[in-house]
């Protein structure tokens, strides 16, 4: 469960997982390499899409920044 102002999201395993290698250090790229690896996905660009689909909405609620340029 991910919490925050007046609200929670309830994450599924992947979701948590990517939130969780989201540490400021691994760069977008590289946290969609391991999710790839982690859930035998060899489309890494899919996921990549999706990891970033799934960032910008959090982003768009205010429970995630962008460390990356641009």
């Amino acid at each position: 469960m991910l919490l925050y102002p007046e609200r929670g999201l309830l994450l599924n395993d992947a979701g948590y997982m990517a939130l969780s290698l989201c540490n400021g250090h691994r760069r977008t790229h590289e946290v969609a390499l391991i999710l790839a690896r982690r859930f035998e996905i060899d489309d890494v660009d899919s996921v990549l899409a999706r990891l970033n689909g799934f960032l910008g909405r959090l982003g768009k609620l205010g429970v995630v920044e962008s460390a990356e340029p641009g």
